[in-house]
C-alpha cells in the first residue's frame, strides 16, 4: 500500500494539501487524501516506513504542506521534520505550508509544549501576517484547550500581540486567543486593546473591528483587573476625549455592566481628582443606558460641579439615555421613571444637588406633557389610517 501511495504522490497527483479557505486546485481531492492515508498506514503498524518516506519527501521538497497537515495529528510527532518544513516554507514564503505548520504547532502543543511557539508558530504567523493573512487566528480549534499560549513570558507575548493589531476583525476566535493570554498577561492585552483603538482611528478603515460588539471570553480575565482597566480608560480619554465613550467607556460597560465592585470607588476617586476626572467618568457613564445604578455617581458629580458648568448638560444626557422603548407610551414611561429617580435627589444635603433635581423635575414635567401629546396624536392618526 505504501508503494502505491508513493507512486501516486511522486507522479504529482496528490497536490499540496491546503485547508478549505485556500483557493482549490484541480487535484485537491487527492491532496486531501494523502494525509489521511499517511495516518492510516501509521495506525496499521507501518509508522517506521511512513517516517522514512516522509523524510525523503521533505529532503526533496515534496508535499510539504500535506506533511505539515499530517503532523498536526501524528501520534509519533516529529518536531525536527516540522521545523525543517517551517524553514522551507519561510524561505519560499509558501503560505499554505506556513499555515499548516502553525496549525500543527498549535494542535501538538499540549502534548509537546517545548519550543513549538518560538521555533514554529511565531515565525510562521509573522510571515503570514506580513502578507495580510490572519487565518491562523483560529476557527480550527479551541485556544483554551491548547497549551501553546499558556506559560508564555512577556518577551514571547509581545511579538504575538504586535501581530494582533492588524487583524481586521478579532471575532470570537481572536477574542478567545486574547483571553488565554489575558489570564497571565492582562496588562499586555489591555495595552493591545488601546493600540487597536488607535489603529482604527488612524486608518479610518470602516471594515476594521477594534473589539467584538459583545465580549464573551475576555470578560472574566479583564474584569479581574479593574484597576488596570480604569487606568487604561483614563489614558485613552486623555489622549482622545471625543471617542472615550466608544472606547474605554464601552469596554468598562461590557466588563462591568452593573458597575460591579470595585468600579464605583475607582470612578469616584477620578471624580474627586479634578474636573477632567469628572469629564472622564461622564464619558464612561454615557456608554450605559441611564440605569438606576448610575445615579449615585451622577449625584456625586453634580455635587462637585459649580452651577452652570457645561458638564451638567452631560449629566442630563446620561440620565436621559434609554434602552429600547416599547409601545406608543414608551417614551412617557421612561421619562416618568427618570423623573422619579432624580426627584429623590431633592432631599440631598448638598444644595447644588437639590437645585439640579428641582430644575430637572420641572423640565421633565414639560417633556412629559409633550410626550403624552405626541403619543396621543400618533394613536389617533393610526386609528384614522386603519379605520379602527
Amino acid at each position: 500500500m505504501l508503494k502505491e501511495l508513493v507512486r501516486y504522490a511522486d507522479l504529482g497527483l496528490d497536490g499540496d494539501f491546503r485547508p478549505g479557505f485556500w483557493m482549490p486546485r484541480l487535484n485537491d481531492r487527492l491532496a486531501n487524501w494523502l494525509p489521511g492515508m499517511l495516518h492510516g498506514l501509521s495506525d496499521a503498524g507501518q509508522g517506521a516506513a511512513v517516517n522514512a518516506r516522509i523524510e525523503i519527501w521533505v529532503a526533496e521538497d515534496k508535499h510539504l504542506s500535506s506533511i505539515a497537515w499530517y503532523l498536526q495529528f501524528a501520534e509519533a510527532f516529529r518536531f525536527d521534520l516540522l521545523e525543517t518544513i517551517t524553514a522551507k516554507g519561510l524561505a519560499a514564503e509558501d503560505d499554505p505550508i506556513l499555515h499548516n505548520v502553525a496549525v500543527a504547532a498549535a494542535r501538538q502543543s499540549t502534548k509537546h509544549p517545548d519550543e513549538l511557539f518560538d521555533a514554529i508558530f511565531l515565525p510562521a504567523i509573522q510571515s503570514l501576517s506580513s502578507r495580510g493573512l490572519f487565518g491562523w487566528v483560529g476557527g480550527m480549534f479551541n485556544w483554551e484547550q491548547l497549551g501553546l499560549l499558556k506559560g508564555l513570558s512577556p518577551e514571547q507575548v509581545e511579538p504575538l500581540l504586535a501581530l494582533m493589531i492588524d487583524v481586521p476583525r478579532l471575532g470570537t476566535n481572536g477574542e478567545a486567543l486574547l483571553a488565554v493570554i489575558a489570564h497571565e498577561h492582562a496588562q499586555a492585552v489591555i495595552d493591545l486593546i488601546g493600540r487597536r483603538f488607535l489603529h482604527e482611528r488612524e486608518t479610518g478603515d470602516f471594515r476594521y473591528e477594534d473589539l467584538p460588539h459583545a465580549l464573551h471570553y475576555l470578560r472574566k480575565p479583564l474584569a479581574a483587573a479593574p484597576v488596570e482597566i480604569v487606568a487604561a480608560a483614563r489614558r485613552w480619554f486623555d489622549a482622545d476625549p471625543s471617542f472615550s465613550e466608544f472606547r474605554g467607556g464601552r469596554l468598562i460597560a461590557q466588563l462591568f455592566p452593573n458597575l460591579e465592585h470595585p468600579l464605583y470607588p475607582l470612578l469616584y476617586s477620578q471624580i474627586e481628582e479634578n474636573r477632567e476626572g469628572i469629564d472622564f467618568v461622564l464619558s464612561v457613564l454615557r456608554a450605559f443606558k441611564g440605569e438606576k445604578f448610575l445615579h449615585q455617581l451622577l449625584r456625586a458629580i453634580v455635587g462637585f460641579l459649580p452651577a452652570e458648568d457645561e458638564l451638567l448638560r452631560i449629566v442630563h444626557i446620561v440620565i436621559d439615555s434609554s434602552g429600547v422603548l416599547v409601545g406608543e407610551y414608551g417614551g412617557v414611561e421612561a421619562q416618568e421613571a427618570r423623573k422619579a429617580l432624580v426627584a429623590e435627589w431633592e432631599t440631598d444635603e448638598n444644595e447644588a444637588v437639590r437645585a439640579f433635581a428641582t430644575s430637572f423635575v420641572k423640565s421633565a414635567d414639560n417633556q412629559l406633557a409633550m410626550e403624552r401629546r405626541r403619543a396621543d396624536r400618533s394613536i389617533a392618526m393610526r386609528k384614522i389610517a386603519y379605520e379602527e
